[in-house]
């Protein structure tokens, strides 16, 4: 997906693709087993969920980023579309602030109305994310180290 969050090749089709999702599921590997696979040391999963988040960071930045202006533009006007402008420009500003501190766009408390002005350009970040981690049968009831801090992270 190499330059998918800067709108480039396949990557960018399958950004849109996942921007018109209910959720996202993402699983964890929260276990140990040396016949499951390479693993690099205990804190892949850890670099993979902030790489991950770096990616949709960037690209809901970017994406929001270019529509700034001409949402401006837009909002100048008295009619209903320039009020819709106002509400979609005030809830991008909020999700900027909140992506430039490094927190997802989802944190964004908005009105129903306002959301509804914006599903064409829905940040990755705003969408629910679902942590499923995938531990050991003897982890199932209670967890252990690795999904404690998938839980911790996604709090």
């Amino acid at each position: 997906m190499s330059g998918a969050s800067r709108g480039e090749g396949l990557g960018n089709q399958f950004l849109a693709h996942v921007r018109e999702v209910d959720a996202i599921a993402h699983v964890v590997r929260c276990f140990v087993d040396d016949d499951v696979g390479p693993r690099r040391g205990q804190d892949r999963s850890d670099r993979r969920h902030r790489h991950d988040r770096d990616r949709a960071d960037a690209a809901d930045l970017d994406s929001l980023e270019k529509r700034v202006d001409n949402l401006n533009k837009k909002a100048k006007g008295n009619d209903r579309d320039a009020q819709e402008a106002k509400t979609t420009l005030e809830l991008v500003n909020r999700a900027l602030m909140l992506l430039r501190d490094g927190k997802p766009a989802r944190m964004v408390e908005a009105h129903a109305r306002g959301r509804e002005s914006v599903p064409h350009a829905r940040p990755l970040t705003a969408i629910p994310m679902l942590y499923v981690c995938n531990v050991d049968e003897e982890s199932a009831a209670t967890g252990n180290e690795f999904s404690h801090r998938v839980e911790a992270r996604g709090a």
